[in-house]
């Protein structure tokens, strides 16, 4: 599925002076991500670099400003949308209905809903970089079920006549995200697994940022077992595609606990064994993955962390009574044909 950008952009002329277009890409810009020919505007008062990706239900748009004076533009945005939203260097606010401006922080992402209607975006001197992700639908479904049921609510019909933008909890960039975030701009758009490996990072931007935002703290309620286990939980979540990720050695190694009380509490936890818990998460993303695209079932398989595509059907099958194949066939298979087969 080909999305097109939700996001419509004006200028004022007072501000910008003359706009000029091109599709070259200025050197000087840290943060880019050379994944289409991007569209850059050059004006009096700095540039704006606009980098887009859409395929398979899921749109990327790139913002990155150099600004020489502050100033602002009208955003208008064409439908209701719930993006993550990456501030990767920050120097914009977004214009509020209450009149006030809402600051976006440096180096902080949130899931917001951003309702269709036009917003006036102020910039200011100095260099910006904005990520969007709008994932599909579908790809939410990996946070747990407090954020999803957030989400739900946001995203239904009846929110497309709030008129205010709606954020979630900010939340700082860690180590881990940057990690994903970098391999996210080394990507090479001409790479046959390009988009496999976009969705695994997608994948893994969702699931941390429920992990590290949108639950609610346990940590005085917890033994310092039942923490660790909560800690390897999250870890195993945002680290799926690692070869090696339920290695219990490696495990109690870096969360400083020993293997009896970590298998003990993880398993009181989810009710599953580590290694079951893996192999659950990664089947899980690949029904919903296999049920909502057409990417192929090596690709599937590449994305929910398997090294062996023959691993994946054999788990998926045993799992789900049929191969990932198979699913793509009867999620794409119209409401007739159970009739028609019957004549």
């Amino acid at each position: 599925m080909i999305l097109h950008s939700p996001f419509q952009f004006s200028f004022p002329e007072e501000i910008w002076g003359n706009t000029a277009f091109s599709n070259e890409h200025p050197q000087h810009y840290d943060y880019s991500i050379s994944i289409t020919s991007p569209l850059h505007i050059t004006t009096s008062n700095g540039d704006f670099l606009r980098q887009t990706y859409s395929g398979n239900g899921l749109y990327i748009e790139l913002w990155s400003f150099d600004i020489l004076e502050d100033g602002y533009f009208d955003l208008s945005i064409n439908r209701p949308i719930a993006p993550i939203g990456i501030s990767l260097k920050n120097n914009v606010s977004i214009h509020l209905e209450n009149m006030e401006w809402k600051n976006l922080a440096d180096k902080n992402y949130r899931i917001m809903f951003l309702p269709a209607g036009k917003r006036r975006i102020k910039v200011f001197k100095g260099i910006t970089a904005f990520l969007f992700l709008i994932p599909p639908l579908y790809l939410y479904e990996v946070m747990a079920s407090l954020s999803a049921q957030k989400l739900s609510t946001i995203i239904s019909p009846k929110t497309q006549m709030i008129s205010e933008p709606f954020f979630m909890k900010d939340c700082l960039i860690d180590i881990t995200l940057k990690r994903t975030i970098k391999r996210l701009e080394q990507l090479d758009f001409s790479n046959g697994h390009f988009t496999a490996n976009l969705f695994s990072y997608t994948i893994r931007i969702i699931s941390h940022y429920d992990a590290r935002c949108l639950r609610e703290s346990y940590v005085t309620a917890l033994s310092y077992a039942a923490r660790a286990a909560r800690n390897v939980k999250e870890y195993i979540q945002q680290n799926l595609k690692e070869p090696g990720i339920g290695n219990i050695k490696r495990l109690c190694g870096l969360f400083n606990i020993s293997d009896k009380p970590l298998k003990r509490e993880f398993q009181l936890l989810t009710s599953l064994s580590i290694p079951d818990y893996i192999k659950e998460q990664r089947l899980q993303i690949g029904l919903n993955v296999s049920a909502n695209s057409s990417l192929s079932v090596a690709e599937i398989a590449l994305i929910v962390g398997y090294s062996e595509t023959s691993n994946f059907v054999r788990d998926f099958k045993k799992r789900f009574g049929h191969t990932p194949k198979q699913c793509q066939k009867k999620s794409k298979a119209p409401a007739s044909d159970n009739s028609s087969g019957h004549r």
